[in-house]
């Protein structure tokens, strides 16, 4: 996922030049799509008590898929803005009951959401290389997979910080190709009627596409 950002990238670069401020400026909406993997922490321990055994992390893989929206406001060279997105997801995994306790524990995404500061700068008229920051939540089923299945639904919270390129294929068109990183904190997911509680704590790298459209 890494290399096909980086070459865009460099594209990029090679292109540069200076944008004319009301190519990117005002509200827009878009769609995108691309492909999560991330890992999941589980440690283990009773209702309530420290998680002091240690669980096997879950590897995590899955498509996500949605909409975003936004406002930019751009100046000679450079452009400020604020988006929100919101995805449906099914990255998924599990640990494979290797963990200490024998249950096969893992995760499987519903919906994600964002909201987050935008800052790029042009290099070219058509080309614009950007940042994101800002919070994000992950909507996910926490799950025990073998035996009498349990099946928790949490909500995960954490920053989310993003690079991305974008080139103006069309007078109201652009279209991205963006690197995302969710890193969402420990949450305790109390997995009655079990008898321990896990303590989530997810991190997800997406690679996706997209395309917006100037309002």
């Amino acid at each position: 996922m890494k290399k096909l950002f980086l070459s865009a990238l460099i594209v990029a670069v090679g292109s540069f030049g200076v944008a004319t401020a009301a190519q990117w400026n005002g509200p827009y909406i878009g769609l995108d799509a691309g492909y999560s993997k991330g890992t999941a922490k589980q440690p283990y321990g009773a209702h309530g008590a420290a998680f002091t055994l240690t669980e096997a992390s879950a590897d995590l893989k899955g498509w996500t898929a949605g909409a975003h929206a936004g406002w930019n406001w751009s100046n000679t060279g450079w452009l400020f803005g604020l988006e929100a997105a919101g995805n449906w997801t099914n990255i998924k995994g599990d640990d494979g009951g290797s963990g200490g306790g024998g249950d096969i524990n893992g995760i499987k995404g519903n919906a994600e959401a964002s909201a987050t500061g935008r800052l790029g700068f042009f290099t070219g008229p058509h080309t614009l290389i950007y940042g994101r920051f800002g919070y994000s939540w992950l909507n996910a089923d926490v799950v025990k997979l073998n035996g009498s299945q349990v099946i928790k639904t949490s909500t995960f919270r954490g920053p989310v910080y993003a690079a991305g390129v974008e080139f103006s294929v069309a007078p109201a068109t652009t279209a991205r190709i963006e690197y995302r990183m969710n890193r969402y904190g420990e949450r305790r997911v109390n997995m009655s009627p079990l008898g321990y509680d896990l303590g989530i704590t997810n991190s997800v790298n997406t690679l996706s596409v997209g395309l917006s459209w100037a309002l």
